[in-house]
């Protein structure tokens, strides 16, 4: 019992010096550590325009530069100038122009086929 208690009370002192210096890491810091976008940054800014344009996010309530900073912290990713890369999106010449949501769309639903054929079963990371 005295061990217990013991514990308990460096436990305690450990997490009151702890919130005396607020040093605690956030969920989102965590993850931030975690979680890189690896893909081409022009990649990520088509989602960006593809959430802003069906108000995914706070029910279109944010500036597409707000979302912008907010997934360049969540994938520790620097998203300069949208605005530019979206007229480069636009400039393109192939029918389709969302080349990246086309990848996704195609590459999804490749996986569910075969996901089918297997059963239902899907590979884990």
């Amino acid at each position: 019992m005295i061990e217990l208690c013991q514990v308990l009370s460096i436990e305690l002192e450990i997490l009151e010096r702890g919130l005396r210096r607020k040093t605690f890491p956030s969920p989102l810091q965590q993850a931030k550590k975690s979680i890189h976008w690896t893909g081409k940054v022009v990649d990520l800014v088509e989602l960006l325009y593809a959430l802003d344009t069906c108000n995914c996010i706070n029910n279109g309530e944010i500036g597409v530069e707000e979302l912008a900073d907010s997934l360049s912290e969540i994938f520790d990713v620097k998203i300069k100038n949208c605005f530019s890369a979206y007229m480069d999106m636009k400039r393109r010449k192939d029918d389709s122009r969302t080349y990246f949501l086309d990848e996704l769309r195609e590459k999804l639903n490749k996986r569910m086929v075969e996901s089918d054929l297997k059963g239902g079963k899907f590979k884990k990371r």
